[in-house]
């Protein structure tokens, strides 16, 4: 299954979000790959929820209506990506996740000319976007050009 959902929080919400996300008081961490470790790659990653545990205080006030929206049962992990602008566009490699049975939810947090590439689709960062998929489905990331960066909300969880 896959299901494009524009405009998927509201306005005033999504605001909300984006305010806390461009804040000098939200903690981005350095991660070496980006497909898979030291793959040669790098971005910007907050986690908000890992391990079975909230692991950001940003977690509830992020999280809790887009469970609620997407009827969420148990969370893998979320993840804030943040990828630097590239000097051209920069495939980052096809992978899965997780191994298990799952569902992805990816929020895109800016409109920029970076992607979302499936084997035979590829998906347009638009702001608001979500795009939601089997978990086993391989996909890659790529990097954009025309803004200083591109974020991605990554959410791993079970129905």
């Amino acid at each position: 299954m896959f299901k494009v959902v524009n405009n998927f929080l509201n306005k005033d919400y999504f605001s909300q979000i984006d305010k806390i996300l461009i804040s000098p008081h939200f903690a981005w961490y350095a991660t070496n790959g980006i497909a898979e470790d030291y793959d040669g790659g790098f971005f910007l990653v907050h986690i908000l929820y890992i391990d079975g545990k909230i692991n950001s205080d940003f977690f509830n006030i992020i999280m809790q209506p887009i469970i609620d929206k997407l009827k969420i049962k148990k969370l893998i992990r979320v993840k804030i990506n943040l990828y630097p602008a590239t000097y051209k566009n920069e495939n980052h490699g096809y992978h899965v996740d997780f191994p298990e049975k799952h569902r992805v939810a990816l929020l895109y947090l800016n409109t920029n000319n970076g992607k979302t590439l499936f084997k035979n689709k590829s998906v347009k960062s638009i702001r608001n976007k979500l795009i939601l998929f089997d978990g086993k489905k391989e996909h890659a990331s790529t990097s954009c050009t025309d803004k200083p960066y591109r974020m991605t909300l990554n959410i791993n969880y079970v129905v």
